[in-house]
């Protein structure tokens, strides 16, 4: 199998409301794209199945503190952890490799880092509701690469068939949290991101629509 490939494993330490978000994420990227992966082992059903009794668990122990309700969410957790890595397995079986294929999964995506390379585009973008209302936060793909930094840019338009018109490019180097504010209710948020080095810049990710709160 080619080294460039999904990551399906889950660290020691990797938060709860992290595992949630992977989930979702591929959840979301695959069922858009079931065309490019038919017959997935193990199911999306399997998967929605897994992430829905770790969440189930995740409130009650979250709300008793009770240890056998700590014990039976940490044992869900670690099976959707399994789901997971068996469906990585999977999507790199199909892809080999390819990294369009790859990106359509949702998975976090490995690469060899090249000297003098640009870097790539980070595979999946996830807008949520900020802390405020009429805010969003933006949170994305990681990039593997030394000293990689990110610039996303924004428009608005009041339907979700609206064509944008990209606003200024924001340069970051976090990947969770950036918070874009000072928006209209029940507009539409368009976004992309793209990733920079010293040897230049990747290609846009395709745009993701959240409706503002």
């Amino acid at each position: 199998m080619k080294y460039t490939r999904a990551l399906g494993e889950t660290p020691k330490g990797t938060g709860d409301t992290e595992i949630l978000r992977r989930a979702g994420a591929v959840l979301e990227a695959m069922i858009v794209n079931e065309e490019t992966f038919p017959g997935p082992l193990p199911s999306l059903e399997v998967l929605q199945a897994a992430k829905d009794t770790y969440e189930s668990r995740l409130a009650v122990s979250s709300k008793t503190r009770g240890l056998q309700d700590i014990s039976l969410k940490n044992e869900a957790k670690a099976a959707l952890a399994y789901t997971l890595q068996k469906l990585a397995f999977y999507v790199n079986t199909v892809a080999d490799g390819h990294l369009p294929t790859l990106y359509a999964s949702g998975f976090r995506i490995t690469s060899p880092v090249v000297k003098g390379q640009v870097p790539y585009s980070p595979s999946w973008i996830k807008g949520g509701d900020g802390h405020l209302s009429v805010s969003v936060n933006v949170d994305f793909q990681k990039v593997d690469g030394n000293n990689v930094a990110y610039e996303y840019c924004y428009a608005v338009t009041d339907d979700l068939d609206g064509v944008p018109e990209w606003g200024n490019i924001v340069h970051t180097r976090t990947t969770r949290k950036n918070i874009i504010d000072g928006l209209v209710p029940r507009t539409v948020l368009h976004i992309r991101v793209r990733a920079v080095n010293a040897n230049g810049v990747s290609e846009w990710t395709p745009a993701i629509k959240h409706i503002v709160r």
